[in-house]
C-alpha cells in the first residue's frame, strides 16, 4: 500500500464535512422529519420512537416541519418523487447545508443518476437502499449522532470522475451496502443480476472483482470511522458487522493491506481512496 503521502490538504477538506450540531451528550433531543412512503415509515418510526421524529405525508407538510429549531435532519425518500420531479424541493436542499440529509432510494438506474447528481448540493448526505434492512440502523445513526458524517458521499464523489458508466450503478449500490460486511450475492440481488454477471460487468470495465470491490468499500468504511470520525475500533467492529476487533484487523489487513489501528490515521482513508480509484 502507498504512504500517507500528500494526504494533509484533504484531512482539512474532512475535518469542514462534519457539521457543527448540538453536542452528541445531548443527541436525544435530536429530531428528525421524515417524507417516506407508508411501508418505511414503520421501519423508521421503530428506529425513531414517537417522540424523535416527525413523519410528513406531504412535501409542504415536510417544509413547514422544517422551521421548528429541534430539527436536526432530515430522511426523504428518494423514490417518492421519481425521476422526473427532480432535483429535491429546494426548501430541503436550503436546510441541508446545515443538518444531514439521509436520502432513501431504490437500485432503479433512474434513482442512481438522480442520487450522483445531488452529491454535491449538500454537505452531509447520507445514504440507505431500499431493501438492503439497512434503513433502521441509518435513521438512528443519524438522529443519535447527527454530526458523524457517513463516508458514502466522499467515496462516491471522488469515484464518480473515474468509473465507467457501465458499471457505476454498481458501484454507487456497492458503496452503499459495504457499510457493513455484505456479500457478493447480496449485492447481486440489489443489482438485480446474477453474480457471474456482475462479474462480468466489472471485468468488461476494467474494474476490481465484486469481492475485491466490496472488501476495498468496506474498507474505505472503517478508515474513515477510525481516522475521520476518531471512533473507537470496538465500535468500528460493532457498527461494520464484526463481534470483535480481532476479526475485523484480518478483514482490512487482507483488503486494504493495513490493520484496524494504523487506519486511526486520518490520511490512511484518503490514500485507500485514490488506491481504489486508480483500479478502474
Amino acid at each position: 500500500m502507498q504512504e500517507y503521502a500528500g494526504a494533509e490538504g484533504q484531512e482539512s477538506g474532512a475535518a469542514s464535512i462534519a457539521l457543527r450540531l448540538a453536542d452528541p451528550a445531548h443527541a436525544t433531543r435530536h429530531k428528525v422529519v421524515c417524507r417516506l412512503s407508508p411501508e418505511e415509515e414503520r421501519i423508521a418510526r421503530q428506529a425513531a420512537g414517537s417522540d424523535r421524529a416527525v413523519f410528513s405525508r406531504t412535501d409542504a407538510d415536510l417544509i413547514r416541519a422544517l422551521s421548528n429549531s429541534d430539527i436536526h435532519a432530515i430522511v426523504w425518500e428518494f423514490s417518492i418523487r421519481g425521476p422526473r420531479r427532480l432535483p429535491l424541493p429546494e426548501e430541503v436542499v436550503e436546510a441541508a447545508q446545515s443538518i444531514p440529509l439521509l436520502l432513501l432510494a431504490d437500485s432503479r438506474p433512474s434513482s442512481c443518476r438522480g442520487i450522483i447528481a445531488l452529491l454535491g448540493s449538500a454537505p452531509d448526505i447520507r445514504l440507505s437502499l431500499r431493501g438492503s434492512g439497512d434503513l433502521e440502523r441509518d435513521v438512528s445513526q443519524v438522529i443519535r449522532h447527527p454530526g458523524e458524517p457517513s463516508a458514502e458521499q466522499t467515496i462516491l464523489e471522488s469515484l464518480v470522475r473515474c468509473i465507467p458508466p457501465p458499471v457505476l450503478e454498481i458501484v454507487l449500490i456497492a458503496a452503499i451496502v459495504a457499510k457493513r460486511r455484505t456479500s457478493v450475492d447480496r449485492l447481486a440481488t440489489l443489482c438485480k443480476c446474477s453474480a457471474g454477471k456482475l462479474r462480468y460487468r466489472l471485468k468488461v470495465a476494467r474494474g476490481p472483482d465484486p469481492r475485491e470491490l466490496l472488501g476495498e468499500l468496506t474498507s474505505l468504511h472503517v478508515a474513515w470511522r477510525r481516522g475521520q470520525l476518531d471512533w473507537t475500533s470496538k465500535r468500528v467492529a460493532h457498527e461494520t458487522g464484526y463481534s470483535d476487533t480481532v476479526a475485523l484487523d484480518h478483514f482490512v489487513r487482507n483488503h486494504a493491506g493495513v490493520g484496524l489501528f494504523a487506519m486511526g490515521n486520518s490520511a490512511c482513508f484518503w490514500t485507500l481512496l485514490e488506491d481504489l480509484a486508480g483500479k478502474f
